[in-house]
């Protein structure tokens, strides 16, 4: 779950969400004023039609003539071919067929658009009160989450449909009555945009979710058969909650506990779950170490594992159903509520982390807390720094040691880091909530931060921890390790394929392994290729380069599509036109293959100018 925006304690959120929700109110109005001012213009050239046939007719008294006009200018047709006044429908019936259609038309596209409008009111209030009610406790949460999420869903998929009738209705409408004619063409398009955006939220509703949560970890103890497994059962047994059912070690940065199924290793692990980490284990003591799993355990008899299960597939559906709206106007509506509901969700995450640090310290003490609390967030910050840094280089790096970097790095870093004036502002890392600042943490627990960051036992070593007691810990870290080191070097080396504007043949080899040559040819001969440097086609001579491409664009001719390339010439400008149809691969992979050599192009080069901006500001 995301941390809190700012804008939520700002006018920013009015400008960020509140008013482009709004914007769901936008067809439905202009529809609601605009059909019925042309229901009131069709109701007065009609009045005056009927009226001029009256006044003309010579069999009817001039009494007659008044009383009919009279009637005919305070009752509107609409309102007589809507069925309001039964003794006069016989009237109706005489109206032409297609002066009767439209009439229909109008009346419910007027209907429509007040119904949208209200609906949207009504449903406003009330997804604020589910918002406001899932302030309350974690099973209000869960309620209140489950029924506004339901009901926001019902109605952006009516609101949808509305909306999308209404703007198919004004495509024809608003020209055809301002300007006299209409574009056959438009009123396709938009049919077809809605159509699109119905099957988006149809699918949207009965497509299956992956709910698998694969972390890079190992089991290292199931069913009470450990020491540490041992000891969290006296712990939940104090707590009066169950233990968990397995421990899973890995390298990550931080302590949690789930009730999701996850999956570690190929195996997929049901029920209650612990991961610890291996590398802040070994830098923390037996009692630090405790006051972690305290705390962790407190989540569970919380029931904070619990309600987080119940809670996450709603939210997951949410967010696939706003990635189907794509930025409608019934997108901002949406948008609104899923950040209201993110900040409703984080207050009680926060709640919740209060809530078992002090657990944690009752069960422990306040320093050993204070102490974990600090240690990982020190740990944290260092290896991301360092992280960083290794990511930044512009060099394959022969050996990345990331783990030997951070842990003989560390102790001169946690002596520094530890006195800073940011330490109390720090989050500790957390896959699944959000947590408070560190500094306010540890103020809840009645920790003075100045005294315990100046006790240089935090950066001593640690002679008894949990790391010890865990067989084959230090084996299994490296194999952890390993891998880690493996999966960030290739994310280097291909972030590097995207920087470089190869200056020698080394450079070069690492731009071809991720973005080889792609070499076409049609059954008439004709070749087109793709490189990393530009486009190549026999057909018409094509050779450029995507240094000189200003812009591409595609269209379709008789079934076939087509490639047009506007680019530099010198000092003119020139375009090329190549067929894409007919060759091995289908124009939407060629395209996509297109784009993605001419976005790492556009992306060294501007790599290449903030270098060389860098270079010219750094001193000599």
């Amino acid at each position: 779950m995301s941390t809190p925006d700012r804008s939520f304690s700002r006018y920013g959120f009015a400008k960020r969400y509140l008013l482009p929700a709004l914007i769901l109110f936008l067809i439905p109005g202009f529809s609601f004023w605009f059909f019925g001012h042309v229901e009131a213009d069709f109701d007065a050239n009609v009045s005056d039609s009927i009226i001029r046939q009256i006044q003309s007719d010579p069999e009817l008294s001039g009494e007659r003539k008044e009383e009919l006009s009279q009637l005919y200018r305070e009752l509107p047709m609409s309102r007589i071919l809507a069925g309001e006044i039964p003794e006069l429908s016989q009237i109706a019936e005489g109206i032409p067929e297609d002066l009767a259609r439209n009439y229909l038309i109008f009346r419910w596209c007027i209907r429509i658009a007040f119904y949208s409008i209200v609906t949207g009111l009504a449903v406003f209030v009330l997804a604020l009160i589910s918002v406001l009610c899932s302030l309350a406790s974690q099973q209000a949460q869960f309620l209140s989450l489950s029924v506004g999420w339901h009901l926001l869903r019902l109605f952006a998929f009516a609101q949808v449909v509305a909306q999308g009738v209404l703007a198919v209705a004004l495509s024809f409408w608003v020209t055809a009555f301002w300007f006299e004619s209409y574009s056959v063409k438009l009123i396709v398009v938009v049919a077809v945009l809605v159509l699109c955006g119905v099957i988006a939220l149809v699918r949207a509703i009965f497509t299956k979710l992956n709910g698998e949560n694969a972390i890079e970890a190992r089991l290292i103890e199931s069913h009470g058969d450990g020491p540490m497994l041992r000891h969290l059962r006296e712990v939940a047994s104090a707590l009066n909650t169950e233990p968990p059912a397995q421990i899973l070690a890995g390298i990550d940065d931080n302590f949690f506990v789930t009730e999701h199924p996850v999956t570690a290793a190929g195996r997929k692990f049901e029920g209650r779950t612990l991961f610890v980490s291996l590398s802040l284990l070994r830098i923390l003591t037996r009692g630090e170490a405790n006051a972690v799993l305290a705390h962790e355990m407190a989540h569970f008899s919380g029931s904070d594992t619990y309600y987080g299960r119940k809670i996450s597939p709603l939210m997951s559906r949410y967010l696939a159903y706003l990635q189907a709206l794509d930025r409608g106007p019934v997108f901002s509506f949406m948008l609104l509520f899923w950040s209201l509901y993110q900040w409703s969700l984080n207050r009680i995450s926060r709640q919740r982390e209060f809530r078992a640090d002090q657990i944690a310290a009752a069960h422990t003490s306040p320093q050993d807390l204070g102490g974990a609390l600090l240690k990982i967030s020190a740990y944290s910050e260092y290896q991301r720094q360092v992280e960083q840094e290794l990511f930044a280089r512009d060099t394959v790096h022969e050996s990345i040691a990331l783990a030997d970097r951070v842990a003989s790095g560390y102790p001169s870093f946690a002596m520094s880091y530890l006195q800073s004036e940011t330490i109390s502002q720090q989050q500790t890392a957390h896959p699944f909530d959000s947590h408070p600042p560190t500094g306010s943490r540890l103020q809840a627990v009645g920790v003075d931060i100045a005294g315990l960051t100046q006790n240089p036992a935090l950066i001593e070593s640690v002679p008894d921890s949990w790391y010890r007691a865990i067989e084959g810990a230090g084996s299994l870290e490296q194999e952890l390790w390993a891998a880690y080191e493996a999966r960030f070097s290739q994310a280097h080396e291909r972030d590097l394929a995207y920087r470089y504007l190869p200056e020698d043949a080394s450079q070069e080899s690492i731009v071809l392994k991720y973005f080889p040559p792609v070499r076409l040819e049609n059954k008439k001969g004709t070749v087109f290729a793709v490189t990393y440097q530009g486009l190549e086609a026999t057909e018409k001579s094509l050779n450029v380069s995507f240094d000189q491409i200003l812009s591409m664009q595609t269209k379709e001719s008789l079934g076939k599509q087509y490639l047009t390339v506007e680019y530099r010439d010198g000092d003119q400008k020139a375009k090329q036109t190549v067929c894409l149809s007919g060759f091995p691969a289908p124009v939407p992979q060629l395209l996509g293959v297109i784009n993605q050599y001419y976005a790492r192009n556009q992306v060294s080069r501007e790599y290449s100018h903030q270098k060389a901006q860098m270079a010219a500001a750094t001193p000599a």
